[in-house]
């Protein structure tokens, strides 16, 4: 078969690339492979039918708050059900966001930036440039 699978019938919504139509999506090894309005479901011998149905290409979310030792990963579940598919975490610590992802898995892309602050990498909100530096 030419193709893993096939989204059959749905509106293909992709700004980036100026789509905005219903359509096909074709995967192949875990990769869109290719995008029309009509492709042949004989390329394949899985189809799904998202008639009705909105596909678009993965949501960035640049600026979340995820990581909480009681959440047991819950935060990021959430994002992928809402399409997230690569996340900028804001809260860390870095130990925890690891610890969490070791532990339950997260099934998406995730950037960590943990804040600098008085108490938190520096000793006083008028650091000096030797300070910052030996934080980052």
């Amino acid at each position: 078969m030419k193709y893993d699978f096939l989204f059959k019938g749905g509106r293909i919504v992709d700004p980036a690339n100026d789509r905005d139509f219903i359509g096909d999506v074709a995967i192949k090894r875990d990769k869109v492979a290719e995008v029309a309005k009509e492709i042949d479901s004989y390329l394949t011998e899985q189809v799904i039918d998202i008639s009705g149905k909105v596909i678009i290409p993965g949501i960035i979310d640049t600026h979340c708050h995820v990581a909480r030792p009681e959440a047991k990963g819950a935060g990021y579940r959430m994002l992928i059900n809402a399409g997230v598919t690569t996340a900028f975490d804001f809260e860390g610590p870095i130990e925890v966001i690891k610890r969490e992802i070791t532990k339950y898995g997260c099934g998406l892309n995730v950037a960590v930036l943990e804040a600098i602050y008085p108490g938190n990498g520096i000793k006083s909100k008028d650091a000096t440039t030797d300070e910052l530096q030996k934080t980052m």
